[in-house]
């Protein structure tokens, strides 16, 4: 539903849900079921339990199957890559998540009626990217791989030749050693992260014209100050990837898990940072836009009337405003081939937007 971090906030609301009764329902509907079949299943379990059971449970269980069914009738077909629903009474207080533009497909279909919601079939959106993670000291270094709050060490080294205290005629072999040691890091980082071995011809033979894995989004490189400075100055790394890195060397404690962790928190906090930017950018074009421009308009008459004419290159939406309300300005402005921004309460000019309208669109002509 965004250009942020909103995707992630709302799985992890997601996770967070929990309810006093089996109430809390999860449809999965992968691309090659109908919306009809699917709404057949829906209506078969709203029979159940209007009819089957008669209690306080009963009751919640049947809103939320009501309000599944609801989300179903907005769409006229199944989207390309499936559809997830999550809707129930939580805190008293009935909610619904959807999850319509998935990176890769739904794979299976999926009912489930608890206390909590099912996120087995979100694992397709906590895919969505990718980050590498490069911890190196003179001697050790640790890779691994950040995916949402997922971390994952893949890949230890360490160097024979590491000396703490060399003398001053064993330095130019520790420089040596560096170096050497340096290019395996490098070496190890394209198999890691570009999915290329240095043996070219043992890579070809396992798997023909692929590679092992898809290129990460982007590189983060921490260890000492001086250590992981000379290791991205020197460019040790595969120019592919040495374009991915991710602003300056991080400081971490060691080379290793725990170093590595430290690494994807720094990553995490310029992750979101480089997202609050991005939407602040578009707020100052927004409201730039809106004073000495026509191809900006505010409040939520204009934004539909903009959408209406398919006149809209991104849609802006206070994420204060329900969900049902940001669902449906997103489908309007996808289908039309536009971008859709949630605002974050965090971002600066925020307030200023929200005092706007809470909804705003930058357009791709005028709209008379």
């Amino acid at each position: 539903m965004s250009a942020t971090n909103d995707v992630h906030d709302r799985i992890e609301d997601v996770s967070n849900a929990t309810a006093d009764g089996p109430h809390l329902v999860t449809l999965a509907v992968p691309p090659e079921q109908t919306l009809d079949a699917a709404l057949e299943l829906v209506e078969e379990k709203h029979a159940e339990a209007e009819y089957i059971d008669a209690d306080e449970t009963s009751e919640r269980a049947t809103e939320a199957l009501e309000r599944t069914r609801r989300i179903l009738n907005d769409y006229e077909e199944t989207p390309e890559n499936g559809l997830v629903v999550y809707a129930g009474v939580v805190d008293a207080e009935t909610v619904d998540y959807v999850f319509d533009d998935l990176p890769s497909p739904v794979g299976a279909e999926a009912f489930e009626r608890s206390n909590e919601f099912d996120t087995d079939p979100l694992d397709v959106a906590a895919a969505e990217s990718t980050y590498g993670l490069l911890v190196v000291e003179h001697g050790e270094a640790t890779l691994g791989t950040l995916r949402g709050d997922e971390v994952e060490q893949v890949a230890t080294l360490g160097s024979d030749r590491r000396e703490d205290n060399p003398t001053s005629g064993a330095l130019g072999d520790r420089e040596q050693g560096s170096r050497e040691f340096f290019e395996r890091v490098a070496e190890r980082a394209e198999v890691a992260f570009l999915g290329e071995d240095a043996d070219e011809q043992r890579r070809d033979d396992a798997n023909p014209g692929q590679s092992d894995v898809d290129p990460v989004e982007g590189l983060f490189v921490g260890g000492s100050d001086v250590t992981a400075t000379e290791f991205l100055d020197e460019e040790y790394l595969d120019h592919r990837l040495q374009s991915r890195v991710v602003g300056d060397a991080v400081a971490v404690g060691d080379a290793s898990e725990k170093g590595l962790r430290g690494l994807a928190e720094e990553a995490r906090e310029r992750l979101e940072e480089e997202q609050r930017r991005n939407v602040d950018d578009l707020l100052d074009e927004y409201f730039a836009e809106l004073v000495s421009g026509e191809e900006a308009v505010a409040g939520r008459e204009a934004t539909d009337e903009a959408l209406e004419y398919e006149g809209v290159a991104t849609t802006l939406a206070a994420g204060t405003l329900p969900t049902e309300e940001l669902r449906s300005l997103e489908q309007r402005t996808v289908e039309q081939g536009g971008e859709f921004v949630v605002v974050p309460t965090d971002v600066d000019r925020s307030e200023q937007f929200r005092e706007e309208g809470d909804v705003g669109a930058l357009l791709r002509f005028p709209v008379d």
